[in-house]
């Protein structure tokens, strides 16, 4: 969010305009990029969308090594990838842009497919979301899309998947919650979502097993499901059987 908001007050610096503060840009952040463009300010009249859009990247991307990851999603990566998911990338950054990003962060081990856009301005999601699909025969009633904006949602909706969303400040919490999606501000919430994990108790002695965090001495590992641990298992405290565990 920092380095997009400095390229782009940058730029209207450049073109004599008035800067936007966060909370602006939160609210007018939108796809397709050329709307938010008129939105800024900025007049296609004196300038092509095409140019303005180009001196943008080459801003952004001037910039983009500052960016970080989102905290904790590399570990959401992991566990799910452990776990047997197939996760793909669908990006609106343009393709050979997106795949030197996520190399730059070493994160594409945990990727059977990364695509991104033909060209740097950021449309054309739909479609390549759509060619996707096709292309891994994803089984779209086993998918879940996670966005972070409205327009995240319009693409899930039109390739036909379930969508979640993740608030990371491009757009403001209110518009996302427009959308009527389950949102998340932390990717934690998000896995137990996905893995659709639940706590258990013990009848007993009321010990709660919390997938989250497992159990250390049991050699439980954390984001272990409750029906992923073996049968004979028992309360670490009491020694209940498993099977006598009740949904918490």
């Amino acid at each position: 969010l920092d380095v997009s908001l400095e390229s782009v007050n940058s730029l209207l610096l450049e073109k004599s305009l008035n800067q936007i503060s966060k909370e602006f840009y939160q609210e007018v952040f939108d796809f397709p990029v050329k709307s938010y463009y008129e939105k800024i300010g900025f007049s296609f009249d004196k300038e092509p969308f095409e140019s303005l859009a180009a001196k943008f990247i080459r801003k952004y991307y001037k910039e983009m090594n500052r960016a970080t990851l989102q905290k904790n999603v590399e570990e959401l990566f992991k566990i799910l990838s452990k776990k047997g998911f197939n996760q793909v990338i669908l990006s609106a950054m343009e393709h050979t842009s997106l795949l030197k990003m996520v190399s730059d962060y070493n994160i594409s081990h945990y990727f059977s497919e990364i695509e991104g856009v033909k060209d740097f301005f950021a449309s054309g999601k739909v479609e390549t979301g759509k060619k996707m699909i096709e292309k891994l025969s994803i089984n779209l009633d086993e998918t879940i899309f996670i966005g972070d904006t409205t327009h995240d949602v319009t693409v899930a909706n039109a390739i036909g998947v379930e969508s979640i969303l993740f608030y990371s400040g491009h757009q403001s919490l209110n518009r996302l919650e427009k959308m009527e999606k389950k949102i998340f501000t932390n990717y934690f919430d998000a896995l137990w979502y996905i893995l659709g994990a639940e706590k258990y108790i013990c009848p007993k002695c009321s010990y709660i097993y919390n997938p989250k965090t497992g159990h250390k001495n049991s050699n439980i590992e954390p984001w272990t499901l409750f029906e992923e641990i073996p049968e004979d298992w028992k309360c670490p405290f009491c020694g209940v059987e498993k099977n006598r565990f009740e949904l918490y």
